[in-house]
């Protein structure tokens, strides 16, 4: 059986304990069998984006909305935007170039 691979909630809740513990990736890590250079990564994200300023937004679209599947949308300044249940695929591309700006 192979190793499930963890969410970004999880490195995100990983790297908070590393920080709280003081110790080195490569310490930390060891104690888990987690690779150090994962958990320095993750960190490195996590930092970006408190940078950029957003972590993750919710967005509640308006009804009615027409695709059952959602979209995800990758964007051009990195962010990743993700709306689930009906969409209107002009309202997600107005809400992107909203985003972009």
């Amino acid at each position: 059986m192979g190793a499930q691979r963890a969410s970004r909630e999880e490195w995100v809740r990983r790297v908070a304990s590393w920080r709280r513990s003081g110790e080195t990736a490569n310490v930390f890590a060891a104690r888990y069998g987690w690779n150090p250079s994962n958990l320095r990564w993750w960190s490195s994200q996590e930092r970006r984006s408190r940078a950029d300023g957003v972590a993750f937004v919710e967005v509640a679209a308006p009804e009615p909305l027409r695709t059952k599947s959602g979209i995800d949308v990758l964007l051009a300044n990195g962010r990743r935007l993700r709306v689930r249940g009906d969409v209107d695929p002009e309202t997600v591309a107005r809400l992107a170039r909203a985003l972009e700006a």
